[in-house]
């Protein structure tokens, strides 16, 4: 009702613009990751308050210019401008999930206690010499979801002192372990211990450490414990690869050379095409993931300051790994699709598809408010 004849065509194509670029934002989030009728709902709730809101404001400010032919241009080229930046520009995209997928307090269970042995630079991060004495680099994000799920306390020696009052063990590509550490690991899962551990055939990270910190064991030295569980790990195809677990999976895992995991007893269940054993020893249990590298952040991460957002990580390694601690120390079954906060970028097959479909409204947006100017 603020606009007659060119003015509401103009308002109307710009209205169509805002429509198209908020349904836009809606079918990309609707595509990518664990997508459910609530968020759903809110996306189409969203898209309509800005797309109205957009039109009342783009009526309003052409009324006040008074009918200028130029202004139409000028509010179509704006339009144009806007979809066409927004690409490079995601903190749109984030403000846009941010409305519909308030971010999930994550678990702090501090008082549950976990034990860490590794030869890998969790704990303290990886870095050049310089920014050691500097400022000391940031643990990777796989570490640091797992102190989500337990405070972790390293150790040098596995003895029963050590894992007294534990209530997770984790072993991520540890040195060699003596006789005595390993019947002190075997017991203490029989008695009902929970242990997490990472066994890496062909681990690729020891080979891009800077030179001043140690090298871990290139392949996984706990074979006896494994062994003596039931299990065994075989190598696995060479090479970095992002892989689905399984068909019906919701969840990206990133490994390097991973290795290949056989059971020899009923006790272990192998799942994620032979990447992970889940297996009940005694009284406690044990999950076994055959690849070291996944706690990597350059297994995992994306490009930029955010590669770690669900919108840019490649994989959910961090999540994964936060997922398996906790259902050992919650005693679940099994993880959940839900357990792992997933979003994948849509795939690149499906990129010229979606920018011709959504060229269709905006050229003919173009067309009719070309052909309603030209003839005034």
């Amino acid at each position: 009702m603020l606009l007659t004849g060119a003015w509401r065509t103009a308002a109307a194509g710009a209205a169509l613009f805002i429509i198209t670029a908020t349904v836009a934002e809606w079918l990309m989030l609707s595509v990518t990751g664990e997508p459910d009728l609530m968020v759903l709902a809110r996306a189409a709730g969203l898209s309509l308050v800005l797309a109205g809101g957009g039109a009342l404001a783009a009526a309003a400010f052409l009324r006040l210019l008074g009918g200028r032919r130029s202004a139409a241009l000028a509010m179509l080229a704006f339009a144009v401008g806007m979809l066409a930046l927004r690409p490079p520009y995601p903190s749109a995209v984030r403000w846009f999930e941010a409305r519909l997928r308030p971010p999930v307090a994550e678990p702090d269970d501090r008082a549950r206690k976990a034990v860490l042995v590794s030869d890998l630079p969790l704990v303290w991060g990886e870095g050049s010499a310089a920014r050691l004495f500097a400022d000391a680099p940031p643990p990777p994000a796989s570490y640091r979801a797992m102190r989500k799920a337990a405070a972790i306390t390293p150790a040098d020696v596995l003895s029963e002192d050590a894992l007294a009052g534990a209530d997770l063990l984790i072993l991520a590509q540890p040195r060699a372990l003596t006789p005595v550490e390993l019947l002190v690991v075997d017991e203490w899962v029989r008695a009902g211990g929970r242990a997490l551990l990472f066994a890496d055939p062909a681990l690729h990270w020891a080979g891009e450490l800077p030179p001043h910190l140690p090298r871990p064991p290139r392949t996984s030295l706990i074979r006896p414990l494994l062994s003596h569980w039931g299990l065994e790990l075989l190598p696995g195809e060479p090479g970095f690869r992002v892989m689905r677990p399984s068909s019906s999976a919701m969840v990206r895992v990133g490994v390097h050379s991973p290795g290949n995991l056989r059971s020899r007893t009923s006790d272990c269940t192998i799942s994620m095409n032979g990447l992970m054993a889940d297996c009940a020893i005694g009284k406690g249990r044990a999950l076994v993931l055959a690849d070291a590298d996944l706690l990597r952040d350059a297994s995992w991460f994306g490009p930029g300051a955010q590669g770690e957002s669900r919108g840019a990580r490649i994989a959910d390694n961090g999540h994964l790994v936060s997922a398996a601690a906790q259902m050992l120390l919650d005693g679940q079954d099994s993880m959940s699709a839900s357990d792992v906060r997933w979003m994948t970028a849509v795939p690149k097959r499906d990129v010229p598809l979606i920018l011709a479909g959504l060229a269709i409204p905006l050229l003919l947006a173009c067309a009719g408010i070309a052909k309603r100017l030209k003839t005034r």
